[in-house]
């Protein structure tokens, strides 16, 4: 536009579309800037939110892992004690047997 100003002789007029064109591109290359810096400004946040996110999923893992554990040394430490009262009880009965047949 500010060619077809400057063909016809209106100076004025093309140095106004010379300038506002001028605006226009810094403008967009402000904008843009802007959003690079945004994700400049992001992405560490990100990264640090992304390990956060490793590191508590790891720690879950590890607590499941601890819980199941302990479940197993729980049951298997009741079946022992219910395996001893078992045998003391049959113990105590057989003797029981014997000192009646007596």
């Amino acid at each position: 536009m500010s060619l077809f100003y400057e063909k016809t002789q209106r100076y004025a007029s093309a140095f106004w579309c010379q300038k506002f064109s001028a605006q226009i591109s810094d403008s967009l290359r402000n904008a843009d800037i802007s959003k690079q810096l945004q994700e400049l400004e992001v992405l560490p946040k990100l990264q640090e939110k992304e390990q956060q996110i490793t590191i508590l999923t790891q720690n879950a893992e590890i607590n499941r892992h601890r819980q199941y554990v302990l479940l197993a040394f729980g049951t298997s430490l009741l079946v022992l004690i219910s395996s001893g009262g078992w045998l003391m009880w049959q113990r105590q009965r057989h003797k029981q047997r014997r000192i009646t047949e007596e």
